[in-house]
């Protein structure tokens, strides 16, 4: 039996073609090559589109044909801030990337393990928390999370508003948000438990609903 695609998968793929056809010398292993910057352009754009069909959600580096609701993902539809902001900070010299919108200066700052021992306490609160960042969905760019330092994480979640940065794992973030409180399926807890390596006690999450991140780009 023949399997039916929709246009938009077609269409994506008809474009991952188009890019090794111009020439695929933009990706290891590719034998074609081209001097035109026209081309090196459009080859360039093409891989660029249909990257979302091979990348990997978690660090696996396997592709990702979970559902959106597998990575804590409720609305499919592009992240209405797609930028990141890089700045040098005056007083350390370090290098500063933001997303999203400015930090809330009159939440209250949080440690991880404190609104994870304390759910209810800060239950539709906002707040703001600061920790090294453990994981984060690859695929989509949708959440990610700050490690506890007590084998646990908090999910902080950035779909729709903006996109996490690809090279967040390992940097120290603060990030504003409102705290919730999500009952998930053993699908998405096995998702979680195998493509991130997070595991989840629990079929409630306590989740930061990001309005704005801040990353120390050295990881210090």
């Amino acid at each position: 039996m023949l399997r039916r695609f929709s246009r938009q998968s077609l269409a994506r793929l008809a474009v991952g073609i188009g890019a090794c056809a111009i020439g695929c010398s933009a990706r290891p292993g590719g034998s074609a090559t081209t001097d035109s910057s026209a081309t090196k352009a459009a080859v360039a754009t093409a891989h660029a589109s249909a990257a979302p069909l091979a990348a990997g959600c978690g660090d696996s580096g396997t592709a990702c044909m979970a559902p959106k609701e597998s990575c804590l993902v409720e609305d499919e539809a592009p992240a209405a801030d797609q930028t990141e902001r890089r700045r040098r900070d005056a007083k350390s010299g370090q290098e500063i990337i933001e997303a999203g919108t400015a930090l809330d200066p009159k939440a209250p700052l949080v440690a991880p393990s404190e609104l994870l021992a304390h759910p209810q306490k800060y239950r539709d609160k906002i707040v703001t928390v600061e920790g090294p960042v453990a994981a984060m969905c690859h695929l989509r760019r949708g959440w990610f999370a700050i490690s506890s330092g007590q084998n646990d994480v908090l999910r902080a979640v950035t779909a729709p508003r903006f996109l996490v940065p690809s090279s967040a794992i390992g940097k120290q973030a603060r990030v504003s948000g409102k705290v919730e409180l999500k009952v998930i399926s053993a699908d998405v807890q096995e998702h979680q438990r195998s493509e991130h390596g997070l595991q989840t006690p629990t079929r409630t999450l306590v989740l930061l609903r990001a309005t704005g991140l801040r990353l120390n780009a050295s990881g210090a």
